[in-house]
Formats: C-alpha cells, structure tokens, sequence
C-alpha cells in the first residue's frame, strides 16, 4: 500500500518484481469522490485497520503545546508517515 505522497515525489515500483510475482497495483485518488463513495470508501479502510490488514506509517508525535511545530512538520513535506497530534495531556 502507498498512500499519502503529500511530498509530491513518485513512487518507484519494480515492475519486473510485480510480474514475476504475480501482483497488482491498483491507484486510488479520492479528490473527487462524492460523500456516499466516500464514506464507504473509508469505511472499508477502517475495517481493515481494525482487523490488522492495514496499517498507517506514523511519522513525528507532537504534544498539543507543540501544534505549531507539527503544523510545520506538515507543511514542510519532508518527514515520512502522518504526524501526530498528542492530545492525551491537555
């Protein structure tokens, strides 16, 4: 799964490995899709997190007094994973 190019680079993909392997690459861009695709979309997403089959990269964790500073992690496109907001002490 490759999700979340934010930073705009393209992903490489060895093609010969995904034939001689058998696989598939299937893209997925949710820009323009209405609220109900939408929500069954991220529905079956969540389904799959919770069952293990999917899992998100995590990048830097931020506690709440630092949102400034996670907010320029985001904007600065160069870490890998979602950044994480810490709410847990407020």
């Amino acid at each position: 799964v490759i999700y979340g190019v934010a930073g705009g680079e393209p992903a490489k993909v060895n093609t010969g490995a995904l034939l001689k392997n058998g696989l598939t690459v299937y893209g997925l861009w949710l820009g323009h899709s209405d609220g109900w695709s939408l929500r069954e979309i991220m529905g079956r997403l969540f389904e799959l997190v919770e069952a293990g089959q999917l899992a998100p990269t995590l990048g830097p964790a931020f506690p709440l007094a630092r949102a400034d500073d996670a907010h320029r992690a985001v904007e600065a496109r160069t870490g890998v994973g979602k950044v994480v907001l810490d709410c847990r002490e407020v």
